[in-house]
């Protein structure tokens, strides 16, 4: 037989792994006339086979999280190129503004523009009229249109106390 593994005390605290192996001998009938029996020391083979699993189960463990960080490093750097381009289009939609020669104007850069920043499907402007104490629609950017907007009388909600501490 060969390759069988055991240990052996060897008096002192540690032992050590041997690997057995067993030959015959045959004589010129073929029969079997001597036994070879070896040991070879293992220990540090066996060790370092260990510390081999140990260590790839380490570096399993570690690569799991650095392809967690790297997805989330991914994630983080689209958000920044999107808030980057957006910011770049806010800084173009300033320039529009400021070329404006009318409060039209601006409504209209606002709503059309500020819907493509925002990402909106719909956006529409009001303007408060203190007098009748109402917001008069006054751009869209709808599928419904402003045809379809009515005015919005003053009631209770944070768009009302807002306004109430503006005015």
């Amino acid at each position: 037989f060969q390759g069988y593994i055991t240990s052996i005390n060897t008096g002192g605290e540690v032992g050590k792994i041997v690997e057995l192996s067993l030959s015959l001998l045959r004589d010129h009938e073929n029969k079997v006339s001597n036994y070879i029996l070896f040991f070879v020391d293992v220990t540090e083979k066996i060790q370092t086979q260990h510390e081999i699993l140990e260590n790839q189960s380490q570096l399993s463990n570690v690569n799991r999280e650095l392809s967690i960080r790297t997805d989330e490093l991914e994630s983080v750097s689209v958000r920044h190129k999107r808030n980057a381009q957006k910011l770049g289009r806010l800084i173009e939609i300033c320039y529009e503004i400021v070329n404006c020669t009318s409060t039209e104007d601006i409504l209209s850069v606002l709503v059309y523009s500020g819907s493509e920043l925002l990402e909106a499907d719909e956006c529409v402007s009001f303007i408060w009229n203190p007098i009748e104490k109402q917001l008069h629609p006054q751009r869209s950017f709808t599928a419904t249109g402003l045809e379809q907007l009515v005015i919005v009388k003053k009631q209770d909600g944070v768009v009302w106390r807002t306004i109430g501490r503006a005015s």
